[in-house]
């Protein structure tokens, strides 16, 4: 690949990057896009856990390493950034009455208004940016983007077995 191509895409992979880190909106407790990420995958995992399972009348809670598959992310980096979310009151930790070694994750009644409040503000973001784009390129996008990260994480999965391999193939 060309290096202007590879500096391009470098770029613009830093510009997004750092677009994470941004508040999201001013207008949502100061919560990055990444908290706002973090806690639509809890949202989700709950609900569907509460689908499966039923209305019991337990307390529903989320395992760190569920959460952490759901969401892409690494253990570490989803318990920093829960301790984070808990100390902000948009979430809060419980053991299981069973197995007191299980910690479970759930979400505050603050953190569900925040969440909803949240989620109005991305979908009219979203909606004003596909606007300017357009639906198909809007599509196109994130198809592109799918088979691009799909792409780089087979590759990915390839330079590591290379590299366990001392270089190898």
């Amino acid at each position: 690949m060309e290096e202007e191509k590879t500096s391009k895409i470098i770029d613009t992979f830093q510009r997004f990057h750092q677009s994470q880190r941004k508040p999201f909106a001013p207008k949502i407790e100061g919560i990055t896009q990444n908290d706002f990420f973090l806690l639509h995958h809890l949202m989700m995992c709950l609900k569907q856990k509460k689908e499966l399972t039923g209305d019991t009348g337990e307390r529903l809670g989320i395992q760190i390493s569920v959460l952490s598959m759901a969401a892409n992310m690494s253990k570490p980096a989803v318990s920093q950034a829960l301790n984070s979310l808990e100390d902000r009151g948009l979430l809060e930790r419980f053991t299981s009455k069973g197995d007191r070694r299980a910690v479970y994750v759930t979400m505050t009644d603050r953190g569900n208004q925040v969440m909803e409040q949240g989620w109005k503000v991305f979908v009219s973001f979203m909606d004003r940016v596909e606007k300017e784009m357009g639906e198909e390129n809007t599509r196109r996008l994130v198809e592109l983007v799918e088979q691009f990260m799909n792409i780089m994480q087979q590759v990915r999965g390839e330079f590591e077995m290379e590299s366990d391999n001392g270089g190898n193939k």
